[in-house]
C-alpha cells in the first residue's frame, strides 16, 4: 500500500496572539508555525491569503524568528539570522522576492520574528515579537493512495 504525504494548514482568525503564543498554540496541536520554503509553498500560502482576504490589514505569524539568544541584538554584518521552526536558516535568496521593500530592517534592534503583512499583500515583514497577530500552522498528513479513490 503506497502512502502519500501532504501538508495540512490551519489558519487562525482569533484570538490575536504574540509570536511565542502562536508557536505554542501550534505545538499544542502537534503542529508548527508554517515554513515558507520551498518557494512554491510560499506562493501557495501568499496566494491563498490574497484570495481569502484581499486588501486586508490582517497579519499572520509564520515560523521564522531569530534564535532566542539573539533577540534584541543587532544583525551580524552578513545580514539577518532568521531560522525556520525546523531549525533551517531562512534562505534569503529564495525568500527575497517575498519581503516588503526595505525589509528585513531590524528597526530598533528588536525585530525578532517574521510575519505576513496584510497591508503589503502578505509580504514578509520582520517585526517585534510582542505584536499580536493571527497565525498559520502546518502539519504533515499521511494517507494511503486508496483513500483518494472514489468508492
Amino acid at each position: 500500500m503506497d502512502v502519500v504525504t501532504s501538508t495540512c494548514y490551519r489558519v487562525t482568525s482569533k484570538p490575536l496572539v504574540t509570536w511565542l503564543t502562536a508557536r505554542d498554540g501550534c505545538k499544542d496541536k502537534g503542529e508548527m508555525l508554517v515554513v515558507l520554503e520551498p518557494v512554491e509553498k510560499a506562493q501557495f500560502i501568499v496566494g491563498f491569503l490574497n484570495l481569502a482576504w484581499p486588501g486586508s490589514m490582517r497579519n499572520f505569524h509564520i515560523g521564522a524568528s531569530r534564535p532566542a539568544d539573539r533577540w534584541n541584538t543587532t544583525f551580524p554584518a552578513t545580514g539577518p539570522d532568521y531560522v525556520w521552526e525546523t531549525g533551517q536558516p531562512v534562505n534569503m535568496s529564495i525568500t527575497q522576492s517575498f519581503w516588503e521593500p526595505g525589509k528585513p530592517d531590524n528597526k530598533d534592534n528588536d525585530n525578532n520574528v517574521v510575519r505576513l503583512s496584510g497591508k503589503q499583500n502578505y509580504a514578509l515583514d520582520d517585526t517585534e515579537g510582542i505584536w499580536t497577530s493571527r497565525y498559520i500552522c502546518e502539519r504533515p498528513s499521511q494517507r494511503t493512495k486508496d483513500s483518494f479513490s472514489a468508492r
